[in-house]
């Protein structure tokens, strides 16, 4: 079943301002996300989570990479 996340819940699992994931939306860097009303948007779960596991962390300590782990419920 797919589930659908509002604003907050997306700001606040990738930890990314309001600015910041519209300005990727529109340069096709992050899931667009799909009408639900009237006035009203989400983003797939499913979406958000392949996104945050698509991105690396690099530690400024080494070369090694690691994906990020977006935050949880």
């Amino acid at each position: 079943m797919q589930r659908y996340l509002r604003f907050p819940e997306v700001s606040k699992r990738t930890a990314r301002s309001r600015t910041s994931i519209w300005r990727d939306v529109r340069a096709n860097r992050f899931p667009a996300p799909r009408k639900i009303g009237p006035n009203a948007v989400a983003w797939l779960e499913e979406e958000i989570e392949a996104w945050c596991a698509s991105r690396p962390i690099v530690s400024y300590h080494s070369e090694e990479t690691v994906p990020l782990k977006c935050n949880q419920k």
